[in-house]
């Protein structure tokens, strides 16, 4: 016999086939297709997990909204399995992706999905410029939208805002501006932070025209390969445009 102690949980499970009276939190994670496939192909292998798996529900405006399990509701709907659930407080978006993420990692796109379902203009916008600059990376996007600038530095805290819904277009301009002249460049990788901020290193020095510096780079675009700091790039661009001069140009 087994010395093992169980203690009974306080937190009761409770059951249901009426599949009516869930409903998915808006601004949850973009239902998987994929993800509910391989739960059905595994219960038709004969691994059904579903009452030990119970999802996380909270009552709202009448209803049990699914905070964490949609999947596994979507399935249990499927082949009309009774749905366990386990009733929580309510709950923040925020809270549901930390919860989340500390089971399977939300991707930045999803963020951008949550907040935009709930009609939040800034991450309605950032889609929108990340559509416009397919080359640009999310962080990066976020980074020149909030603070103007490209840095060095660490976008913890500015990326620590954007998962909590607190992400705000503040130079919205000044991003496009750099991002339309970094976009003239026929570039194949991603506009890393080091090429945005070798561009706007070049801007700002105002040293060589820059339409000029654009045409050359182009025409000799398999020279400019991808560097892990901006001063690479910069370096590589001047090597691109001194091609046959005596002297070699200084761009910054």
């Amino acid at each position: 016999m087994s010395t093992i102690q169980h203690q009974i949980s306080t937190v009761p499970v409770y059951m249901t086939d009426q599949y009516k009276n869930f409903a998915l939190v808006k601004g949850n994670r973009v239902l998987d297709l994929n993800k509910i496939k391989k739960i059905l192909a595994d219960i038709e292998a004969g691994t059904n997990l579903l009452k030990y798996c119970p999802i996380l529900v909270v009552v709202k405006n009448d209803k049990l909204e699914i905070i964490d399990g949609q999947h596994r509701f979507q399935v249990a709907k499927k082949i009309k399995h009774p749905v366990h659930y386990i009733i929580a407080e309510d709950l923040s978006l925020y809270e549901i992706a930390k919860m989340n993420s500390n089971q399977e990692k939300w991707k930045i796109s999803d963020f951008i999905n949550c907040y935009k379902e709930l009609g939040n203009e800034h991450y309605i916008k950032l889609e929108e410029i990340l559509t416009k600059y397919p080359r640009l990376t999310a962080t990066n996007a976020i980074a020149v939208l909030t603070t103007g600038k490209i840095v060095q530095q660490s976008y913890a805290s500015t990326m620590d805002k954007f998962h909590r819904g607190q992400f705000v277009i503040e130079y919205e301009q000044a991003a496009l501006s750099l991002l339309d002249k970094v976009n003239q460049f026929n570039y194949s990788g991603k506009f890393s932070r080091h090429f945005l901020m070798a561009i706007d290193k070049a801007l700002t020095a105002g040293k060589y025209d820059f339409d000029k510096l654009v045409a050359q780079v182009n025409e000799n675009i398999s020279l400019l390969t991808t560097e892990d700091h901006w001063r690479k790039y910069l370096t590589s661009m001047e090597e691109i445009v001194s091609k046959g001069k005596q002297k070699r140009v200084t761009i910054y």
